[in-house]
């Protein structure tokens, strides 16, 4: 027991020498305590990193979210607004204007009747 008690006081002793310390000084129990502080904190930092990368992951995700929402929105608006826009020029009777018709009037291609007053301000 006693020829253990001697090997493993060298070799704390060797260990404390290798972390800077001085064995003679320093006693197990505060030695391991420095260790046992360490590792702790070193748990904690690890928690609160992996924390952080998940909150900011769940935010990205969110912003993600959000932007595809808001470029879904736009282009349902656009759709109802050209199909609205579809929709009145039916409901006038209006024709889509082409080359071959030519003149000023709706009917033969010309400008639709809301842009008549500005066609008269030429």
């Amino acid at each position: 027991l006693e020829d253990k008690f001697q090997d493993m006081k060298t070799r704390f002793d060797r260990a404390v020498r290798l972390f800077g310390e001085d064995g003679s000084v320093l006693q197990p129990d505060e030695f391991f305590g420095i260790f046992d502080s360490f590792l702790g904190a070193f748990a904690e930092a690890r928690h609160d990193n992996e924390s952080f990368r998940r909150r900011q992951e769940e935010e990205e995700e969110e912003k993600r979210a959000k932007q595809e929402a808001e470029l879904k929105k736009r282009t349902i608006d656009r759709k109802n607004k050209t199909g609205l826009m579809s929709s009145v020029a039916r409901n006038l009777g209006l024709k889509s204007s082409s080359p071959t018709n030519g003149g000023d009037s709706p009917a033969k291609g010309g400008p639709p009747p809301l842009l008549f007053p500005l066609k008269l301000l030429e």
